[in-house]
């Protein structure tokens, strides 16, 4: 993480945690305790190098992104700041958002949502991104773990099972229903269904 901090500072052509705190725009012991907590600001880091054109690639991949190496695809991410908006269908184009550069077998139908490692079947931190691939409603099986999009219903992290209707589905997670009462979804009112592929930590 202290690498990423380095590396965002020489690419703003600063030394000092102090300019880099003027820079983002957070008090001088914020960066301080960004080291200490090894964590930081992801989303403000990413919005802020965007805004300044730095390249994502550049920052992360060669100090921050587990396992990760720059390929061929230019893989889209979705903060979580972001997932509304996008759930809405406000997002109109992807290649507006920041990317990362995922090797093969990643490709043009992957996506990274920005999600809260508790709601994750992972050993993973607070700064952890699902690595998805979309799907067709045929493929769905009961054993992984899917992001659902619906405009009329909204974003869901779940497993799946079907019911006895084969038009709805019931929502799952942990092998426990999602809220307090079976939560059901139609399968007209599904936009977009990811399968989650793996998960990537920001260390």
């Amino acid at each position: 993480m202290e690498k990423t901090i380095n590396t965002l500072k020489k690419s703003l052509n600063v030394k000092t945690d102090l300019e880099l705190s003027k820079i983002l725009d957070v008090k001088p012991n914020t960066i301080s305790g960004w080291k200490k907590r090894n964590s930081m600001d992801y989303e403000k880091i990413i919005h802020k190098s965007i805004e300044l054109g730095i390249d994502l690639n550049c920052l992360f991949n060669q100090n921050s992104l587990a396992d990760v190496n720059i390929g061929n695809h230019e893989i889209p991410i979705i903060s979580s700041n972001l997932i509304y908006q996008y759930t809405c269908g406000q997002l109109t184009s992807l290649s507006e958002l920041p990317s990362v550069k995922l090797p093969p077998p990643y490709n043009k139908g992957t996506i990274l949502f920005q999600i809260e490692s508790k709601k994750l079947e992972s050993n993973s931190n607070h700064n952890t991104f699902a690595i998805c691939k979309q799907i067709d409603l045929s493929e769905i099986t009961n054993e992984d773990q899917y992001i659902i999009i619906s405009k009329k219903t909204g974003f869901f992290l779940t497993y799946i099972k079907p019911s006895e209707d084969p038009n709805v589905f019931i929502l799952v997670h942990e092998n426990k229903p999602t809220f307090s009462k079976n939560t059901t979804i139609s399968a007209d009112d599904i936009d977009e269904i990811w399968k989650i592929k793996g998960t990537l930590n920001i260390l």
